[in-house]
């Protein structure tokens, strides 16, 4: 096995500072928000500060999982489908906002979210878990 690149390390670093953004985003949809039913408004100030704090979190956690010897394709796939799945919990919080027939829960929407989320990160890295067994 072939000892990661600083390119390699570099992308491990930034994926997990994204994946701690994505974080505080959903973070924020959960507990921050104002609306009775689950959904509407989070303040803007507390969400950033939220968000900012978490993709820092995300920062430190990637600079130390970058700096292993090993290869870095469990931390990119692991990364991966992290962001994926906070991506699609917080399109699934915002679609569940949208719907009114039948209305569904925040809760519920969210994990949907996370599903089809996991499903995308999945297909995204098929082709990069293809090539890695053919080389």
């Amino acid at each position: 096995m072939k000892e990661p690149t600083a390119g390699d390390r570099n992308r491990v670093v930034v994926l997990f500072a994204l994946v701690g953004a994505a974080l505080g985003v959903v973070l924020a949809m959960l507990v921050l928000t104002t609306g009775s039913d689950g959904y509407g408004r989070t303040d803007i100030t507390e969400s950033t500060a939220l968000t900012a704090i978490t993709m820092g979190i995300g920062f430190g956690v990637g600079h130390a999982l970058s700096g292993r010897s090993e290869s870095v394709s469990p931390e990119i796939t692991i990364g991966v489908l992290s962001l994926t799945s906070l991506v699609g919990a917080a399109m699934g919080w915002l679609v569940g906002s949208v719907l009114e027939h039948p209305p569904i829960s925040p809760g519920r929407a969210m994990a949907i979210g996370t599903l089809a989320g996991l499903l995308v990160g999945a297909l995204v890295l098929v082709p990069r878990w293809l090539w890695r067994t053919r080389s």
